[in-house]
């Protein structure tokens, strides 16, 4: 892959990221407080588009379907802006140009922060773990009790270490399989009995929620784009809403009465503990007014809905924003087996020793085992082999970056007379570019297998006057 894909590919994806941002993040904003169940599950539909590939989709994504009912024969695609942006136009030619350098300054950049992210995360760790080093375990026999006992309380079923630092620090929990909660010497005191109480439920209640795991998603995905808005600002509310979601398990579980608890909270806020950079599951303190009063007022928690089933269908309907197509490439329209004009046109056999490998219609999808209507012809050959132009035409597009998505790979798309339009998929090198015309039977590709393809072959659709048909209905027969 080279760097010009690679980069229309980030392109794509930035884009796709930035869209779901649009969707869902203004909606966490109008969420109250009590849904915060439902702002985490929106967040990470934004982290979870960071991650999945570009040329996901399915027939019942949202970008399917509006593909299906747009009166316009193909969807814009979404990043149009961003592909123009990044190729300056994706149109191949005979020799491919070097990268441009802002492109390489683009590159450099990314790599350059996040180079810098991890170095600060790498050195508040290693700050961690020196205070944690100088830390004890905690020996108190009452004190161990109250941990056992909370430990039960909220079904925590991992051994938890608490370890004592002397140093004011917020209290945190760090690692996962063997979590371990850090809390300062000052909580050991007999007036911050209450604080120590309420640090332990809540600290415990993040190992009991697996929190350490899913922030270290957060941080991986936060550390990649951390120059995209909508994965900074979806990362930041999950952080606020992972702390009112442990509230609530604590005071679900019974191990605390919402008064001792918040009470506890209070106290802790007044030791003027220092908050870990690099532990963003401390006690935060910008919004402890609104905990309190989200603790003390039971019906806030009645915010009540199937979230997890609900979550999956909105990101099985907004996350897939590929067009939708199995195989090789399709796209919705009127299908016909080949009309009139079949009778008065003919093509020339484009592919010089090549046969078909997959015909026109219905049949089974050798990738994906399903049956499907196949909108073009597959013509296998060697690679290398030139694919000729079946009739004389204008260059229409000549693309290594197909803006319908990476499964089509190098695509050529001929305008010929009597309104026939040639589409080519899966091709390998291009001969031709953008706006050139040229004469049947002339070179403009050569066999290649890009894209989502299952070896060496040329996809060919073919349309007239905008409509899908059958390209063996109007090509010659092969020679042999």
């Amino acid at each position: 892959m080279t760097l010009m894909e690679i980069a229309r590919s980030a392109a794509t994806q930035l884009a796709f990221v930035a869209l779901i941002g649009l969707l869902v993040l203004p909606l966490c904003a109008l969420l109250p407080r009590k849904a915060a169940r439902w702002q985490s599950a929106l967040c990470w539909l934004v982290l979870l588009r960071a991650v999945l590939p570009t040329e996901l989709g399915h027939p019942w994504s949202m970008r399917a379907v509006i593909s299906r009912t747009s009166n316009a024969a193909e969807l814009p695609a979404i990043t149009s802006v961003f592909s123009d942006a990044v190729s300056l136009g994706t149109i191949a030619t005979p020799s491919p140009a070097p990268p441009a350098p802002w492109l390489l300054l683009a590159a450099l950049l990314w790599t350059l922060g996040v180079a810098a992210v991890a170095l600060r995360r790498t050195g508040e760790r290693r700050s961690t773990m020196r205070m944690l080093r100088r830390g004890v375990p905690l020996a108190d026999p009452r004190r161990l009790a109250l941990v056992l006992e909370l430990t039960h309380a909220l079904r925590v079923q991992r051994r938890v270490r608490v370890l004592v630092v002397d140093a004011p620090i917020v209290p945190f929990t760090c690692g996962f399989l063997r979590p371990l909660i850090a809390i300062p010497k000052r909580m050991l005191a007999p007036d911050a009995e209450g604080a120590l109480e309420a640090a332990l439920a809540h600290e415990l209640a993040h190992v009991a929620r697996w929190d350490a795991l899913s922030l270290g998603a957060e941080r991986v995905i936060g550390t990649l784009y951390w120059f995209h808005p909508a994965v900074r600002l979806a990362t930041g509310r999950l952080a606020r809403v992972r702390e009112t979601l442990t509230d609530d398990a604590v005071i679900a579980s019974g191990a605390l009465g919402r008064k001792r608890y918040a009470r506890g909270l209070l106290d802790a806020a007044s030791l003027s503990l220092t908050p870990m950079n690099s532990s963003p599951l401390s006690l935060p303190r910008t919004e402890l007014s609104m905990r309190l009063r989200d603790l003390l007022s039971p019906s806030s928690r009645s915010f009540k809905t199937p979230t997890l089933l609900v979550t999956l269908a909105l990101a099985a309907l907004l996350l897939p924003l590929a067009p939708a197509r199995a195989g090789a490439p399709s796209e919705p329209g009127p299908r016909t087996e080949g009309p009139a004009e079949s009778e008065s046109t003919e093509l020339l056999w484009p592919v010089p020793g090549g046969e078909v490998s997959a015909a026109f219609g219905m049949g089974r999808d050798p990738i994906s085992g399903r049956e499907r209507h196949h909108d073009g012809l597959d013509i296998r050959a060697a690679a290398g082999t030139p694919i000729l132009a079946p009739a004389a035409g204008t260059v229409r597009v000549a693309t290594t970056h197909y803006e319908r998505g990476a499964s089509w790979g190098h695509v050529v798309i001929l305008e010929h007379d009597d309104g026939l339009e040639t589409r080519w998929a899966h091709l390998g090198r291009l001969l031709v570019g953008s706006g050139q015309r040229i004469a049947a039977g002339e070179p403009f590709a050569e066999v290649g297998s890009t894209g989502r393809s299952t070896g060496p072959h040329v996809h060919l659709e073919l349309r007239v006057t905008g409509e899908l048909v059958d390209p063996a209905s109007f090509l010659r027969a092969p020679t042999r």
